[in-house]
């Protein structure tokens, strides 16, 4: 097993410029949170997750780039039992961002940069998006409730696909 590891990930990671792996594996796990699309993957779909797991991490380097918190909801309900009351679904006992039970050093609203630490055990695939993330311009994504995201450069162009995923949602 840590043969393995070490084939597929520490030499990629030790080979990476400026790369530091407890960082790494903090953005790996916020991708495959925020992927949205873990499980139910054919050879037919893998592809497509693997390119969306990549934007995905591009959008979280060029916020941190650009010094723009994360702001990813899988950072904010890590360990407190709570998920949060979204804008494009409805979540039965979610609590609002501004609820004293999310004030923690893995929120991504309230951090600026890497949260404290990882918020899943990302596989390999998420690893490799973390090392190898696309060329974006992108600062923004939001998922509908089947897990397709949508991704956006603009705020206005962000809360456009806001208004998408909201009616996508409905039709489900």
């Amino acid at each position: 097993m840590l043969a393995n590891f070490n084939t597929k990930v520490w030499q990629k990671i030790d080979a990476t410029p400026g790369s530091d792996f407890h960082n790494q594996i903090i953005l790996a796990s916020v991708v495959d949170r925020e992927s949205g699309r873990t499980r139910g993957i054919t050879a037919q779909t893998a592809p497509l997750v693997n390119e969306e797991r990549s934007i995905i991490a591009s959008v979280l380097f060029n916020r941190l780039e650009q010094g723009i918190r994360w702001q990813t909801n899988p950072t904010v309900d890590y360990g407190t039992g709570f998920q949060i009351c979204e804008q494009t679904v409805e979540i039965d006992g979610c609590k609002f961002l501004d609820d004293p039970v999310f004030d923690t050093l893995y929120n991504t609203y309230q951090v600026t940069g890497y949260p404290i630490g990882p918020v899943t055990s990302p596989s390999v695939d998420n690893i490799q998006a973390a090392l190898n993330p696309a060329q974006t311009d992108y600062l923004f994504f939001v998922a509908d409730d089947t897990g397709k995201n949508y991704f956006a450069k603009t705020d206005s162009d962000h809360l456009q696909n806001i208004k998408t995923v909201k009616t996508v949602n409905a039709s489900l």
